[in-house]
């Protein structure tokens, strides 16, 4: 979900992600992940008209999480989605994740 001033994003994207450990580090583990998605686009222009539209979404990224206990990781990282509908001309964007808690099972 991402919300600017006039721009309102809501996204779904199942992805593909892989891992693998860090040598030095044990319980820390770096990841990247892809997928297609679609994404609902509703903005409102400076006059007050609203345009909304659903597109095609591509995000993908890379992060890094640390496993505390075998349940729990802490982690963050970047991803990139690329957007193409009419009304976000066909945007992309960068959200960087500072801090992500990871529950696993």
């Amino acid at each position: 979900i991402g919300v600017g001033d006039e721009t309102l994003v809501l996204g779904f994207a199942p992805v593909v992600k892989g891992a693998a450990p860090v040598p030095a580090f044990e319980r820390t583990m770096v990841y990247a992940f892809l997928g297609p998605g679609l994404a609902y686009v509703s903005h409102t222009s400076d006059k007050g008209s609203r345009d909304s539209e659903v597109g095609f979404l591509l995000t993908f990224g890379v992060g890094m999480d640390i496993h505390f206990i075998r349940e729990f990781s802490i982690g963050g990282g970047l991803a990139f989605d690329w957007l193409v509908t009419r009304p976000a001309d066909e945007g992309f964007t960068m959200t960087l994740e500072f801090l992500r808690l990871g529950v696993h099972f």
